[in-house]
């Protein structure tokens, strides 16, 4: 069996590919879909199939390696505090793999060292919400509800270093804006949803807008869409490395939070697989990321935050040049609108199957959003750093969004699909995919 040069990209690709099935059939308890991978190997070279089975198993292992973790419970344990949530009624502590509620006062610090007395329970599951699973994803195992609290140091170091800095942002934005502008600001800015309260909620899933509060692939993506044009006089490369720059920022004043790295992750990768090779490589280096985020938690794979990601991402990569091409608007807000349905069209089964609705006025929202949430975007990122100046544009930009949400505030339709519509959803967005494929040039494998 002698490898072909040539070969490699496909072995790759295919490795990839089927790494991410493994974790996918192993997570979701779908390996009699087994059986299929036959059709899909169907007259592919020997060492093709070979890797692909490799990996697909390994897929399968490393959720089964995972699964294994026993549950220890324990009534006292000590730890640094990583995490802190703040709610309306209580503070929620986050140490190391455990969650402790607790509470509004006293208030306590990321770096702390906390004594806690308290039992740990497996988070429950309630009728319409994993609350165990949700936990899980994020590496979370167990919650102590009642529990005493003793502080028996402080360890500081460069992560709780960042997370104080975030405190300060924070403040900055609160003590700038009124309490709605505020939330909304420190969600967009710096992914803090924690003060978001239901009737702010309720207005943005209306509107049909909700997807920009959440640091999604499409979020970084208009972001990165942005800074490459604002760079673009430094060259390709150097314009790459500036936005790369200005994401680490953003990444770091969000608290390093995993769904801004993931996130950033598959943006960045989007953009560098165009910059330093063929367009053919946005895809393969996407694949890469995803296989290497989940070979580090498979569990991620059952994260709706991880799904909408990848899938947005995709989207913007088999979408955008058809939606660019066919929408004809000025270059910059045709840009940037054709992002934003890419990104919501490939991600709509997923939304659809999880969350129940859709808003139907969700596009002509986004055409008046969209153009300006990039200058709110960095405009606030300005103001939580510096303040000053850059008060009144994010005032401005926040008046005339809020005026857009309240104008188009409509109920949602009720939609609920079942996984195989979502499987329907994305058979049908392929075939359109392949139809207009040459026409407009879609960045493939």
């Amino acid at each position: 069996m002698k490898l072909n040069l040539d070969e490699i990209p496909q072995i790759f690709l295919f490795s990839l590919v089927f790494l991410i099935i493994g974790i996918f059939l192993g997570s979701y308890q779908l390996l009699w879909l087994i059986i299929f991978i036959p059709f899909v190997l169907f007259k592919k070279k020997i060492i093709i199939i070979i890797f692909s089975l490799i990996f697909l198993l390994f897929g399968i292992l490393r959720v089964e390696l995972i699964n294994e973790r026993e549950f220890v419970f324990t009534n006292e344990f000590e730890g640094k505090v990583i995490n802190i949530e703040i709610t309306e009624k209580n503070q929620k502590l986050r140490i190391d793999d455990k969650l402790v509620y607790t509470d509004f006062y006293p208030q306590y610090q990321y770096g702390q060292i906390l004594k806690i007395r308290g039992k740990t329970e497996i988070p429950p599951v309630f009728d319409s919400f994993d609350y165990n699973q949700y936990l899980l994803n994020k590496g979370i195992t167990s919650i102590v509800f009642n529990s005493e609290i003793e502080v028996s140091g402080y360890e500081k170091d460069f992560y709780s270093s960042i997370l104080l800095f975030k405190d300060k942002l924070r403040e900055n934005i609160d003590s700038s804006f009124s309490r709605e502008n505020s939330m909304f600001l420190k969600t967009l800015v710096l992914g803090d949803k924690s003060g978001m309260d239901d009737s702010l909620k309720e207005k943005l899933n209306n509107s049909g807008i909700r997807h920009i509060s959440a640091i999604s692939g499409l979020h970084i993506s208009i972001l990165i869409g942005l800074l490459m044009s604002v760079f673009g006089f430094l060259g390709k490369n150097r314009a790459f490395i500036a936005t790369l720059l200005f994401i680490l920022l953003f990444v770091m004043i969000t608290g390093f939070q995993v769904s801004a790295i993931r996130a950033s992750i598959m943006g960045v990768l989007l953009i560098l697989g165009q910059v330093v090779g063929r367009k053919s490589d946005s895809i393969r280096a996407i694949l890469l990321g995803a296989g290497v985020m989940l070979l580090i938690n498979p569990l991620w794979i059952k994260d709706v935050g991880f799904q909408l990601s990848f899938m947005a991402v995709l989207g913007i990569n088999y979408l955008y040049p058809i939606f660019y091409h066919k929408i004809k608007l000025p270059k910059f807000v045709k840009q940037l609108l054709a992002i934003s349905l890419a990104a919501q069209v490939f991600t709509l089964p997923l939304v659809l199957y999880n969350f129940g609705y859709v808003s139907l006025i969700s596009p002509i929202t986004n055409l008046f959003i969209i153009p300006a949430l990039p200058f709110l975007l960095i405009c606030g990122i300005l103001v939580a750093l510096f303040k000053t100046i850059f008060i009144f544009p994010v005032w401005l930009l926040l008046k005339y969004v809020f005026l857009v949400i309240d104008l188009f505030n409509f109920r949602t339709v009720d939609i609920s699909i079942s996984f195989m519509w979502v499987i329907i959803g994305y058979v049908v967005l392929g075939i359109y995919i392949y139809k207009n494929k040459r026409e407009f040039n879609i960045l493939d494998f």
